[in-house]
């Protein structure tokens, strides 16, 4: 028996797997169980059973969502992902993302796409704040400024090409945020309004605009004229703040010189939990430290001492 979306289904179904051939990957209609607007397939790779899928129809979006069931294979689901939203009738605008860490820089890399002719591209450095989590923090701020520079030239919609599974997960909240990176990201994502469709791409697999977005980001922490700078005031005064802490019995790690920014110190007590004492030394923090971890008591307790070496100083 058929049900609605049931032809734009098929059709869908055709442009997709004339795509998924030369990977002997096909979707198959399980007409029995599919229904109104959504159409149960089945996942098959060289003629096996790999998994189930169901494919959700917009008849007034005239779009297409994807949920895969009982199918572990994330390689499988990159391939077929991007060619269920890559395939002919994607005419939107699509941005591949990616990020960077590299010589202690923290970067983004950007390509934009419409109709498949690159539009834009877009590469840059994390603030001091945001580096501290390295690649990852790359990678979502390489999202965010997809939506953003979509919203500017007055896009509405948005496919987002990512390799990092958080892109989509921390903004879907399918992922807890758990850091001040991850929770501003769920924010900034919410509040752009975007109509987003997320296609995950496997790493490293030769996808072209992917590799791009890879270079790009990779250029930009290359290109950082900071990472070659000294904070000799900095680091000279959280030299002589780590022996104060261990006298006092702490564990620190100098971790030196940081994105050409801040001196970075790792301070541990016998709660072990790690706290990050990054030492600025710049017009508008001179010498003026950023404390942040779970530990609050350890938090003020740091910020106490190093407030009296200062005072002392």
């Amino acid at each position: 028996m058929a049900f609605i979306g049931e032809n734009e289904v098929r059709k869908k179904l055709n442009a997709v797997n004339s795509a998924l051939t030369k990977d002997q990957l096909k979707l198959v209609l399980d007409q029995d169980k599919s229904r109104d607007y959504q159409a149960k397939v089945q996942v098959y790779e060289k003629e096996i059973i790999k998994g189930k899928a169901i494919i959700y129809y917009s008849v007034k979006k005239n779009s297409f969502k994807l949920r895969f069931l009982n199918l572990d294979d994330d390689t499988l689901k990159a391939k077929i992902d991007k060619q269920f939203f890559d395939s002919n009738d994607q005419t939107g605008l699509t941005a591949y993302v990616d990020g960077s860490y590299l010589n202690g820089t923290t970067a983004y890399g950007v390509v934009l796409l419409k109709d498949n002719q690159v539009v834009k591209e877009l590469n840059g450095i994390l603030e001091a704040k945001d580096a501290i989590y390295h690649q990852i923090g790359g990678e979502l701020k390489a999202a965010l400024v997809a939506m953003k520079w979509a919203l500017a030239n007055g896009y509405q919609a948005l496919t987002i090409c990512y390799d990092y599974a958080g892109v989509k997960k921390f903004a879907t909240n399918e992922w807890q945020a758990e850091n001040e990176l991850a929770l501003f990201y769920q924010k900034e994502t919410k509040s752009l309004g975007l109509d987003i469709k997320w296609v995950k791409i496997a790493a490293h697999t030769g996808d072209k605009w992917n590799e791009r977005a890879d270079i790009l980001a990779k250029e930009a922490a290359l290109n950082n004229k900071l990472a070659d700078t000294t904070l000799p005031k900095a680091e000279k005064l959280g030299a002589e703040f780590a022996l104060l802490l261990e006298e006092k019995g702490f564990k620190v790690e100098n971790k030196g010189l940081i994105n050409g920014q801040f001196v970075r110190l790792i301070i541990t007590d016998t709660s072990l939990q790690p706290l990050y004492f990054d030492l600025y030394d710049t017009k508008n923090r001179p010498l003026i430290p950023y404390i942040h971890g779970k530990n609050q008591l350890l938090q003020n307790e740091v910020g106490e001492i190093f407030a009296t070496l200062k005072k002392e100083g």
